[in-house]
């Protein structure tokens, strides 16, 4: 080995030392031995989009061309791959293009047209550049190399210059990820810091100077990552045991690795509408009349809200697919209540029973528990929930008599379910065998799939009882592909303001690595926020995918009500603020659902190219056009914002445009997010509501930027069934053009069967000092009235807001074109 060789290979030791070092306290992690390199190539067979090679070491590695910009590098240091399929991965419309695969003496070439992959021979290591030719991937010699004694095996690559990392899942701390190291292992962290260890993601985002690519490693044998750590030029990324898998994700936009990390792992599922409204939740609700007070009193008060959550109070004695018939004697005429008065309701379920539970003997009976590897029993540990087993969702059988009993119990009127401790939360259970139906795994192995298992049963249990119903989990635990049956928050969080702005970190990182219904326990699980901290983390869950407050049952209340005046009002304004913008807000979920662009973005996946973006942690793209930049500083009235380069901005609040590429000042008064809309964006809100079901008269409220020409798509379908997949669904795009003062929004039905039904629509078109003299609309002259409470009571019309520097017309929506202009 030359000395270049060994001091690249120093380097991946000390980065896989510091990788090691974030382990959960009490993991002990392999001790270092003596890494195997994997030796050059010594035969190689090449077929239809793959190559397979033997090396030297006895290791065989293998490229398949999954399409033009994906391909899967496999290193098997057994010298035999296995055959386990990954549930990580499911692919959907990926087409291998026909690559070309050839040997060219010193090197191995697979190439398509995204992608040129060269393997040299001696030593074996790969390089991959895109279709500029510009250099995406370097492999160190040696690259991959393996520890025969523990089974961890890895690869090292070098930082190629200007390169910088974002991804990897729910971390807090700068979303630009160089000089990080972390270990991917799911466990119950509550009062977590910058390292909350949840959920695991290893998938990454490289932007260098040929634009954008990923990188997903497939091993959830907790999969650790050094991302240059030590500064000496060295990104080494493997797994604790089990073969080197990974996919190599061509872009070269960040918008291409997304979309092609979703056709490999899943796409989002469209979620129901009503999981978009307001969620009110505590741990320590003891009754059905204790819930019955909360709803009644939501609803005299005016706080919107669309769902109502059942902690662990609801059950009997812990006993699963029980309720305490004391404190809960009708749960189905109590769910009927509650449904009357239009909340739905989220059950909490765990994947542990207690060996009290009368289902225990049974299940232990048939095999359906984690056992324990050393005498074949169920295994049973202890927890805060008590003496327990936990259920073997890797066992088909018992997955599939899971979902059996969930598809009976959520008809008792669940509309969603909440799968807890599902790490597992005992975080240490190094005798715990998984059955993988006659392939046993031990917890190195099975750890970070288990909650991915048990949200494929939840979902499959709840299409048993609903067919044509969207099912709806939220699971705290995680492993790539988990989008595909649940959406995830971020755990038992303290309630202070430097969690507030960790969360505001995790959220912008979850958004890049494939989890769209994101959110958080709003205020903080674990503690008592005071009324500033609470209002200020309830504007930050306002312009989230996902809005619960929820909190633990020693902290004091956090109902909207309890702060008392002016906090009440403030908080009531921004949950209603988050109901007006659900027309926004549900569109961009389909187009998430449909294409992988994020729901919630940093500004820098729409502008890779401004390096500004890449350290811009605390504020964030919701869709590509609204900027949102939360306060998490106590006492703070003003806010610092980033404009990111490439567009105008204009104040959502104001009338202050400016120019992007620039930080500026804005006033941030309690209750009021600060917020930026990108120039010449078309923006749909909705109406005042007590609930996403209440039958409000349908209303269309547009908001048109000043800036150049915009459109937006509009998705509509009922928000709830599947009937979408059928055609029952609309799209409208609303465009809008400027022509010097004058601005025409044409209004056009694009595709769908879908039927809004008859509603108004309310053109907001801003930055109008001066009043136009006319406003048409398909060619006749609408009415100009005075201002808003004139316009009213009118089916159509206009006005000028001086104030607001707007002209605002009013006229109803029709199933056909529609043209509105100023003249």
């Amino acid at each position: 080995m030359n000395a270049i060789a060994r001091f690249f290979c120093a380097v991946g030791v000390r980065g896989l030392v510091v990788a090691l070092a974030v382990l959960p306290l009490g993991y002990t992690a392999p001790a270092a031995a003596a890494l195997v390199a994997a030796g050059d190539v010594v035969a190689g067979e090449a077929g239809p989009d793959r190559l397979e090679l033997t090396l030297s070491s006895g290791a065989l590695a293998r490229f398949d061309v999954m399409e033009s910009g994906l391909v899967r590098v496999r290193v098997a240091p057994s010298g035999q791959f296995s055959p386990r399929q990954s549930p990580a991965v499911s692919p959907s419309g990926l087409e291998p293009p026909g690559a070309f695969v050839v040997d060219i003496g010193d090197f191995w070439y697979v190439g398509t047209a995204e992608l040129h992959l060269f393997i040299e021979k001696a030593p074996f290591r790969l390089i991959v550049l895109d279709s500029a030719f510009e250099l995406v991937s370097y492999e160190a010699a040696p690259g991959v190399m393996w520890d025969d004694e523990t089974g961890l095996v890895l690869t090292r690559r070098f930082a190629l210059p200007g390169e910088r990392y974002f991804g990897l899942g729910m971390r807090g701390g700068p979303i630009e990820r160089t000089g990080r190291a972390l270990v991917m292992r799911n466990s119950d962290q509550a009062g977590y810091g910058v390292d909350a260890l949840y959920q695991s993601y290893p998938f990454f985002y490289t932007l260098g100077s040929g634009g954008a690519h990923g990188l997903f490693l497939d091993n959830p044998a907790y999969p650790f990552f050094d991302m240059n750590s030590t500064g000496e030029g060295v990104v080494l990324f493997g797994a604790e045991r089990g073969e080197l898998d990974y996919y190599v994700i061509g872009g070269p936009t960040t918008q291409d690795v997304a979309n092609r990390y979703a056709r490999l792992t899943g796409f989002n599922q469209l979620p129901p509408k009503w999981s978009l409204g307001y969620h009110h939740s505590r741990y320590g609700w003891l009754s059905a009349e204790e819930i019955r007070g909360i709803a009644e009193r939501l609803r005299a008060d005016d706080f919107p809200t669309d769902t109502l959550w059942f902690d662990i109070d609801y059950m009997d004695n812990l006993q699963k697919f029980t309720w305490n018939t004391v404190t809960f004697p009708a749960p189905q005429q109590f769910m009927a209540e509650l449904d009357a008065m239009g909340f739905r309701r989220v059950y909490i379920d765990e994947p542990c029973i207690r060996t009290d539970d009368r289902l225990w003997p049974y299940l232990d009976a048939l095999g359906y528990f984690v056992a324990d590897g050393a005498n074949g029993e169920s295994l049973v540990n202890n927890i805060w929930f008590g003496e327990v087993s936990w259920f073997d969702f890797s066992n088909s059988d018992a997955s599939d008599w899971m979902s059996e009993q969930i598809a009976v119990f959520v008809q008792s009127g669940i509309d969603g379910l909440w799968n807890d401790l599902n790490e597992p939360a005992n975080n240490f259970m190094p005798e715990a065998e998984f059955a993988f139906d006659g392939d046993p795994r031990g917890e190195t192995e099975a750890r970070n799939l288990y909650a991915l298992l048990a949200n494929k049963a939840a979902w499959e249990g709840q299409l048993l009882a609903r067919p044509n119903v969207r099912p709806w989990n939220f699971s705290r635990s995680g492993y790539s592909g988990i989008q595909r049956y649940a959406h995830t928050w971020s755990g038992d969080a303290n309630s202070d303001w430097p969690t507030l702005r960790i969360n505001i970190e995790m959220s912008i990182s979850m958004g890049l690595s494939g989890q769209n219904q994101f959110g958080h326990d709003t205020g903080g699980f674990l503690g008592s926020p005071d009324a500033e901290l609470f209002v200020r983390w309830l504007e930050f869950s306002a312009f989230t995918p996902l809005f619960r407050n929820h909190a633990v049952n020693t902290a004091e209340p956090r109902e909207p009500w309890v702060y008392g005046e002016p906090y009440t009002s403030l908080i009531r304004d921004v949950i209603k603020t988050r109901y007006r913008f659900l027309p926004y807000l549900y569109s961009l979920f389909e187009d998430a659902a449909r294409t992988a662009r994020p729901v919630l973005a940093p500004t820098l996946f729409y502008a890779p190219g401004d390096p500004s973006t890449h350290t811009q942690d605390h504020d964030y793209l919701l869709g590509p056009n609204l900027l949102v930049a939360p306060v998490y500083l106590p006492g703070a009235t003003t806010r610092d914002v980033y404009l990111p380069y490439g567009s105008d901005w204009v104040d959502f609040h104001g009338t202050q445009l400016w120019s992007g590429g620039q930080t500026v000042t804005v006033d941030a008064p309690l209750g009021r997010t600060p917020l930026f809309v990108r120039a010449g964006s078309v923006l749909p809100l909705g109406p005042d509501v007590t609930h996403t079901g209440d039958g409000t008269p349908a209303h269309l409220e547009v908001h048109v930027f000043p800036g150049g020409n915009g459109e937006f798509v509009l998705y509509e379908d009922d928000g709830e069934t599947f009937d979408y997949r059928n055609g029952a669904f609309r799209y409208t795009r609303i465009a809008a053009v400027v022509a010097g003062n004058d601005t025409s929004v044409t209004v056009t039905p694009l595709a769908g069967s879908y039927e809004p039904g008859p509603r108004d629509v309310t053109l907001h078109l801003r930055g109008k000092a001066q009043s136009p003299a006319g406003v048409s609309l398909d060619g006749n002259a609408l009415d100009q009235v005075a201002d808003a409470a004139a316009l009213a009571g009118l089916a159509s019309g206009w006005y000028h807001d001086a104030e607001a520097t707007a002209v605002v017309v009013k006229f109803p929506g029709a199933a056909a074109t529609q043209q509105v202009t100023t003249f």
